[in-house]
C-alpha cells in the first residue's frame, strides 16, 4: 500500500519562518501525527511505503523525514518535490512515478500533512470501503460548509463529482456533505485519471477531487465513507486553530490515561506527550509537563508544576515541583521540591533529593540523601550516604569534567567543596565547611578549613568605630 502525504503548502496564515507541518501539537509536529497515523494503518500483509510531497524550500521537512525514518526504522519513506504550488492534483502528479510502480490492484491512500487528528482506524475503514471500487472518499456533514468542496452522489450512493466551494453555484452551496480531503484509489485508476486533469476552474489549479469525476464518467465507481466527528478531519491553517487543536489533543491523551487508571487532577492544565507511558494509581497534579520517551510506574505522585522529559520513574516515587531530563529513578525515590536533575542521573531505591539540589550525570546508591542546596556532577555515590546542605562537587576546570567517588555510609558535612578528581572512602566523615582536594581514606575524618581565631571584645570596638564614622 502506498501512502501519499501532501505537505508542500506554504501556510502563510501561520506567519512563521518554519513550515506549517512542523509546528507542534502536544510536543509532536503536525506532520508527525499524520505519519504515525499512516504507520498504524499499514497493511501487515503488504509492502507499505510513504511518499511526502514537499516544496524544495522545505529543507526542515526533509530533515525531519530523515529523522523520522531513523527513529521508527521504517525504510520505505521518501519525499518528492512540488516546485510550483498548482493545487492538490498537481501535488499528487509529482508522486506519479511512485504510483506507476504500484502493482495492479494496489491501493494508494492520500492524506493532507496538516490534518493531525485522523485516526488509523478511519484510514483502514476507507481502504476497506474502496476494495470493491476504484476508490473511496472520506466525507462529513458540516453545518457550515463554507470553504469545503461539496460531495454529490449518484442514485446508487457512489460519488458522482466533487465541486470546490469557489466553483459552486448557489444551489450547490446548500449541500452539507463535504469532502474531508482523504482519499483511497486503485493505483492504475488514479494514474490514468491524473493524466486527464485540467485547470479549468476559478483558481486555475489542478484539483485532486476532479479525478473522482473522471473515473466515474468512465464507468468507474468511487465510494464514500462519512465520518461523524469533524474534529478528526480538521486542518491547521493558523495559530488560533493550532492552539485549539493542541488543547483537544491534550484532552484526548489525558482522557485515555484517565480510562487506564491514572488520576489526572486537572486534565485541562496537564500536558502528557504521546510517547509517555504511565502505570495505574499514579496521580498527576496540575501544571505538569511530561514529555518525550518518559515512563512512570504505578502508585507515583507527580507534581504540581513538574517537568519530566525522557526519563524513567519507577513505582512509588514522588516528584514534587521539579525538573527532570534523562533521569532514571528506582522505586520509592523522593525528588523535590524545586530540584533539577539532568541527563545521566541514576537514583537507586529510596534515594531522597530535596529542594534546590542539582544533579548531572550522577549515580546515587540506595538510601542516600542530598536534601538541600547542593550541586553534584559527574559523581558516583554509594549507599546510605548523607550529603549536607551546600555541598558542591567542583567537577569542571573550564576545559574538562572530572569524576568524584563517594563510598557507602559516608557523611559529607554542610558547605563542603569536593574538588574533583577525588574519592572519599566508605564510612568517611567530612567536616562541615571543608574543601577536599585529596582522597579521603575509609572511615577517616577529613577536615580542611582554616583555624578559628577569637579576639575577645574586638566586636564592640569595631561597632563603636563604625558609629563615629561619617
Amino acid at each position: 500500500m502506498l501512502f501519499i502525504v501532501l505537505a508542500a503548502g506554504l501556510g502563510k496564515r501561520m506567519k512563521s519562518n518554519h513550515p506549517k507541518v512542523l509546528h507542534t501539537l502536544v510536543g509532536k509536529p503536525i506532520l508527525g501525527w499524520v505519519l504515525s497515523a499512516c504507520r498504524s494503518a499499514f497493511d501487515p500483509g503488504q509492502s507499505n511505503r510513504i511518499v511526502v510531497v514537499v516544496h524544495p524550500d522545505m529543507a526542515e521537512v526533509v530533515d525531519y523525514l530523515e529523522w523520522w525514518k531513523e527513529e521508527t526504522g521504517i525504510k520505505g519513506v521518501e519525499n518528492v518535490f512540488q516546485s510550483e504550488r498548482l493545487g492538490s492534483g498537481h501535488a499528487v502528479i509529482m508522486a506519479k512515478e511512485t504510483i506507476d510502480r504500484c502493482e495492479k490492484g494496489e491501493r494508494v491512500v492520500i492524506l493532507s500533512g496538516d490534518v493531525p487528528f485522523v485516526r488509523p482506524q478511519t484510514v483502514q475503514e476507507l481502504v476497506q470501503c474502496a476494495k470493491s471500487c476504484d476508490g473511496a472518499v472520506l466525507t462529513m456533514d458540516h453545518p457550515n460548509p463554507q470553504g469545503y468542496g461539496r460531495v454529490f452522489r449518484d442514485p446508487q450512493g457512489f460519488v458522482a463529482h466533487i465541486v470546490e466551494d469557489k466553483d459552486c453555484t448557489s444551489d450547490q452551496r446548500s449541500n452539507q456533505e463535504v469532502n474531508a480531503g482523504i482519499y483511497v484509489f486503485e493505483a492504475r485508476a488514479l494514474s490514468w485519471a491524473l493524466g486527464r486533469l485540467d485547470n479549468e476552474n476559478a483558481q486555475r489549479e489542478y484539483y485532486l477531487p476532479q479525478t473522482v469525476e473522471i473515473i466515474q464518467k468512465h464507468q468507474g465507481r468511487i465510494a464514500a465513507l462519512k465520518v461523524d466527528d469533524a474534529i478528526e478531519v480538521s486542518g491547521v491553517n493558523d495559530r488560533l486553530q493550532l492552539v485549539a487543536l493542541d488543547r483537544l489533543m491534550r484532552l484526548r491523551i489525558n482522557h485515555y490515561w484517565l480510562a487506564e487508571g491514572v488520576t489526572i487532577v486537572d486534565p485541562e492544565n496537564t500536558t502528557i506527550e504521546p510517547e509517555v507511558r504511565i502505570g495505574i494509581d499514579t496521580i498527576i497534579q496540575p501544571y505538569c509537563f511530561i514529555k518525550g520517551k518518559t515512563g512512570i510506574g504505578k502508585d507515583c505522585v507527580i507534581g504540581p508544576f513538574s517537568q519530566i522529559a525522557d526519563s524513567w520513574i519507577d513505582d512509588g516515587c514522588v516528584v514534587d515541583r521539579s525538573h527532570l531530563r534523562g533521569v532514571r529513578a528506582a522505586k520509592e525515590v523522593h525528588i523535590g521540591p524545586f530540584a533539577r536533575l539532568r541527563e545521566g542521573t541514576e537514583l537507586s531505591e529510596s534515594v531522597r533529593i530535596g529542594d534546590f539540589v542539582e544533579l548531572k550525570k550522577t549515580v546515587m546508591g540506595a538510601g542516600s540523601k542530598a536534601q538541600h542546596l547542593s550541586y553534584l556532577g559527574d559523581a558516583t555515590i554509594g549507599e546510605n550516604v548523607n550529603i549536607g546542605a551546600g555541598t558542591i562537587t567542583c567537577n569542571y576546570d573550564g576545559y574538562h569534567k572530572y569524576p568524584t567517588q563517594i563510598g557507602k555510609n559516608a557523611f559529607i558535612g554542610s558547605n563542603t567543596a569536593i574538588v574533583a578528581p577525588v574519592s572519599i572512602g566508605e564510612g568517611a566523615i567530612v567536616g562541615a565547611g571543608s574543601v577536599i582536594v585529596e582522597n579521603v581514606e575509609k572511615d577517616a575524618l577529613a577536615l580542611a578549613r582554616g583555624q578559628q581565631v577569637q579576639k575577645p571584645g574586638r566586636a564592640a570596638v569595631i561597632r563603636e568605630r563604625n558609629k563615629k564614622q561619617p
